[in-house]
């Protein structure tokens, strides 16, 4: 029975301390919630009292959801907690007429709207619209917003919602795609958080700040799921906890009256990502070499010895050897010293060289086919039909050396 009763014990303290976390998960959520604000005063026409009992009524124009605030004694109104969109804001008073103003209330922001009722309508032939600007006055946070259209208009690689932090001042992202963090203010990337719904995503242990920043690509929410976000990096309220250099609070998308989805696909040319030509020339040389060191010697006729030499063919590098280096030779050129000058200098080829009687070769078809294809060994090879021009250049110089002389 003791042990009966020590078990219900350490059962009701156990649900008790999961009840206090999940209230003070929900407070803390609640007390960080990236909601927006609109305040201002009511005023009738031409300075006249407000109507008693007038109430500010801001309706969502996406999901149709309704706030209402009431006309204080002055004339001052606040509809706190509005999620963030875009607002059709009137006056509901008895016996006055008000026309509707649309606002948007981005993540974060308290604007200011004064309104006036009681102007009555007039049926007018044409119509010219001028519209006023609505603009967060009543604030210390110096603080950037990245709205829905920006996020869908602004081009970037890796969809990473976070790169659109860049937009406010101050802030700048690692070029590591394995550790794609940011950070604001001059200073590391530990001293950021992100919130997500009033949810902190901050990293305590790992680096990089928040989580899904330490080594990784630094995405922590899919970027469709992003409706807006908000840049703080400067005056933040300290319902922002754990971070010193910058803050980013984010709202998810949510449904709204009308159907609409998204799509994305990625798509890369094999232009961008083709070898190049180093790695075009290294595929060409293994698939016409059968073999990844081929061995050529060299016999010069008509002069003393040393007369050999050996040409070392590797995917490695070409290297000449005065002795025998050791490996199978697979192939034997004999010819005299002119010959092979002028072979070398792309001034005759192999084949008309060995029509000739100048030079002979001992060696596989596929060897000798190499060899004729690449006829030119001299990098110089080239210039050799450039001959009588750079002949004349040099006469015409040396002839302008003695005049000036």
């Amino acid at each position: 029975m003791r042990n009966a009763a020590g078990i219900g014990t350490l059962a009701r303290a156990c649900i008790g301390a999961c009840l206090l976390a999940l209230v003070g998960a929900a407070t803390g959520a609640a007390a960080q919630n990236p909601t927006g604000s609109i305040r201002g005063t009511v005023s009738g026409a031409e300075g006249a009292a407000v109507p008693a009992a007038a109430v500010v009524v801001a309706r969502n124009t996406q999901t149709g959801f309704v706030q209402r605030a009431p006309v204080q004694t002055g004339g001052f109104y606040n509809l706190a907690g509005l999620a963030p969109g875009t607002y059709q804001v009137t006056v509901d008073a008895a016996g006055a007429a008000s026309a509707g103003r649309t606002v948007q209330v981005l993540v974060g922001q308290a604007l200011t709207l004064d309104l006036r009722v009681g102007t009555p309508t007039v049926a007018l032939a044409g119509i010219t619209a001028v519209g006023q600007r609505v603009e967060e006055t009543q604030t210390s946070e110096v603080a950037t917003n990245v709205t829905r259209q920006q996020i869908e208009a602004l081009p970037q690689g890796d969809r990473n919602f976070l790169n659109f932090a860049q937009l406010a001042n101050g802030v700048q992202l690692s070029l590591d795609d394995q550790r794609k963090t940011f950070r604001s203010g001059g200073q590391p990337a530990e001293n950021v958080n992100v919130f997500i719904d009033g949810v902190s995503y901050k990293n305590d242990i790992l680096q990089g700040g928040v989580a899904g920043q330490d080594a990784s690509r630094g995405n922590p929410f899919p970027q469709n799921a992003i409706a807006e976000f908000r840049v703080i990096t400067e005056n933040y309220k300290a319902e922002y906890q754990k971070a010193s250099g910058g803050i980013i609070t984010a709202v998810t998308r949510t449904g709204g009256n009308r159907w609409e989805g998204s799509g994305f696909a990625y798509g890369q040319p094999n232009s961008f990502v083709e070898q190049d030509f180093f790695a075009n020339l290294h595929a060409a040389w293994e698939q016409a070499w059968p073999r990844p060191r081929v061995v050529v010697q060299f016999h010069v006729t008509g002069r003393a010895a040393p007369n050999r030499f050996w040409l070392v063919l590797s995917t490695d590098g070409n290297e000449v050897c005065a002795q025998a280096p050791g490996f199978r030779e697979d192939g034997l050129v004999t010819t005299d010293t002119a010959s092979l000058v002028r072979w070398y200098a792309g001034e005759i080829t192999l084949g008309a060289a060995q029509r000739a009687g100048a030079l002979t070769v001992v060696a596989p078809r596929w060897l000798v086919t190499q060899l004729a294809a690449r006829g030119r060994l001299s990098p110089y090879a080239g210039v050799a039909r450039h001959r009588p021009l750079l002949d004349r250049a040099y006469q015409l110089a040396r002839g302008r050396v003695n005049d000036s002389e």
